[in-house]
């Protein structure tokens, strides 16, 4: 298997394994919760919970966190399962062998999921005081699942047409502009919530 989609290979493995620990440990936190809350307890405090700084309880109340009507963690333990089976299966067989439509098609779900990573982001750096940090490992992971299914779409794969320009900068520049991604989202994060939490 060539080198650059390995890369995207074992990126969808690591990277989607991680996004499914921490989903399933923000599940986990909240069914204990739920469970407490049914038990008459009032001062339970979430696995997450680790200062004023760094705790899931404040995100866990805002409706932002269940956007179908359910928790938004059970997405991502779905999501993060697909991931993790594509790059498994990428890694078993040559990635062109899977078929045009499903890459896209987890190309366009990984789209949807920065999307709401993004609203979920603005909505903690707006309104909340703290971060959660399994939001925040899921938030690190989505950016580069997204990259570099879109770098081997465009510029190795060739499964969506763009200007050649176009697809040799996005080939030859693939990590300086992800982490220009990681630049512009902390320096947002900072700048928005850093007076609040600093």
């Amino acid at each position: 298997m060539p080198s650059r989609p390995r890369t995207l290979a074992i990126a969808l493995t690591v990277l989607g394994a991680v996004g499914l620990v921490a989903s399933l440990s923000l599940a986990v936190d909240g069914w204990r919760a739920l469970v407490a809350a049914a038990d008459g307890v009032t001062d339970h405090v979430l696995a997450c919970s680790i200062d004023e700084t760094l705790d899931c309880a404040p995100a866990m109340a805002l409706w932002q966190a269940q956007i179908l009507g359910f928790p938004n963690a059970y997405l991502g333990v779905g999501a993060f399962s697909v991931m993790v089976t594509s790059g498994v299966a990428m890694l078993a067989a040559a990635p062109q062998q899977l078929a045009r439509w499903f890459r896209l098609a987890l190309l366009a779900g990984s789209g949807l999921g920065q999307v709401l990573v993004l609203f979920l982001m603005a909505t903690t750096f707006t309104q909340l005081p703290a971060l959660c940090p399994w939001c925040t490992v899921i938030w690190i992971v989505m950016w580069p699942l997204l990259w570099l299914q879109v770098v081997d779409a465009v510029a190795d794969a060739g499964s969506l047409v763009v200007p050649d320009g176009l697809a040799r900068l996005v080939g030859r520049e693939r990590w300086l502009l992800l982490a220009i991604g990681y630049v512009l989202a902390a320096a947002v994060g900072l700048a928005v919530m850093g007076p609040r939490v600093l």
